[in-house]
């Protein structure tokens, strides 16, 4: 036991680069050094140059691109495991467990269960299977319907970059309104109106735009037709019913080669075509939410107002305040949000100046290290 000590106590000094403390285990009574007499140790600047240069290479810093969640490449990692474990878990009960199906069959009835298509075609034909369809289907739908959903939207995003250059224009045209002193004559205002595009023109440019990725799904749900021997109209029928989830099953894949091409085809229409109809049906309510803005921001400016946005009651509205209030008000952030975010400033505000600086990142790496140091020293402490 006195040898293991003795070897542990060897390794811990050996690791920490302690000269002295390797010298006291081989049975010298050299006393260690201090730590700040090595010169290996760097100074806070050289880890303030060095520490921005890893997070910069890592792309961690605060000023770094943020990605979404749905955009990132840790949902579409998730979202291939969680698919992959489904079919797995689909193949295994549906073909040698609860079933005696082929594989392409459970491969193809997983699919129709958790688009919702439900075609009807493929049925499970005892108790076990429909408790079986009831577990996946409760998988299938709550987890994979949510990355679907993220699926679909990604597709549509690569087609819509023209939608976000008319929303930026339409907050320009808004910000410049609320900058006049007055509000528009009557012929200012008419001239104003002519330039909103009506509804069927923005139903219509969202149409015009969603086009291709749409074309894509009508080309392939025309030639799984053409493997089932269907006309123009019915695989076009057949590729809206699908598309859309309805799922009649009056036609459905029949033909081994339609069903394996339908296991691919299937998550690609609903997701594309749920996401173009729901952004379709959003026209409207985009519409009207853009004339509310408008109206809002028309408004004049009021003593009342500049006491409601004065959030540190003193007297005035600084940028800061008048941003927070004006996206809260426009409910295009949460006030949680914004508080969250300001509580993250003063957090890194150490010296209360207002601004962040270097002082600021050096003060928050010092208390890093010594937090560090305190912890090493106490796992020193309770080494045998």
């Amino acid at each position: 036991m006195y040898i293991w000590n003795a070897f542990a106590k060897l390794l811990e000094c050996t690791r920490r680069g302690i000269q002295g403390a390797v010298s006291t285990v081989c049975g010298s009574s050299q006393r260690p050094r201090r730590r700040d007499s090595y010169p290996n140790v760097p100074d806070v600047n050289t880890l303030l140059q060095d520490t921005d240069e890893r997070q910069q290479q890592h792309h961690r810093s605060l000023t770094s691109e943020y990605v979404d969640y749905g955009h990132s490449s840790r949902a579409l990692h998730t979202c291939l495991f969680h698919t992959f474990t489904y079919y797995v878990v689909a193949v295994i009960l549906f073909s040698f467990v609860v079933q005696d199906w082929n594989i392409v069959d459970s491969l193809y009835y997983a699919t129709v269960l958790f688009t919702t298509i439900g075609y009807g075609d493929v049925v499970p034909t005892s108790d076990w299977s429909r408790v079986a369809t009831m577990g996946l289907a409760f998988y299938g739908i709550i987890i994979l319907g949510v990355f679907l959903g993220i699926y679909g939207g990604s597709l549509v995003d690569s087609h819509n970059q023209s939608i976000e250059s008319h929303k930026k224009k339409i907050n320009t045209d808004l910000v410049k309104n609320m900058e006049s002193s007055s509000k528009a004559t009557d012929a200012d205002q008419k001239d104003q109106d002519d330039d909103e595009p009506s509804l069927f023109q923005d139903v219509l440019r969202v149409i015009v735009l969603e086009t291709p990725i749409v074309s894509v799904v009508v080309l392939c749900g025309l030639v799984i037709g053409h493997f089932e021997g269907w006309g123009f109209i019915e695989s076009l029928y057949w590729t809206v019913i699908t598309g859309s989830t309805i799922g009649f099953g009056d036609d459905s894949p029949k033909v081994r080669g339609a069903r394996i091409a339908s296991i691919f085809f299937l998550p690609l229409a609903v997701g594309v075509v749920g996401e173009v109809l729901g952004r379709v049906a959003g026209v409207y309510l985009d519409r009207k939410q853009r004339m509310a803005e408008k109206t809002f921001l028309q408004q004049s400016l009021t003593l009342s107002d500049i006491k409601t946005m004065d959030a540190n009651n003193d007297g005035s509205v600084d940028k800061a305040e008048f941003l927070s209030y004006m996206l809260v008000t426009l409910q295009r952030v949460e006030k949680e949000e914004i508080d969250s975010l300001l509580s993250l400033f003063d957090k890194l505000d150490v010296d209360n100046s207002g601004t962040l600086n270097r002082e600021d990142l050096r003060h928050n790496l010092r208390n890093g290290l010594k937090i560090k140091g305190s912890t090493e020293s106490s796992r020193r402490n309770t080494i045998p």
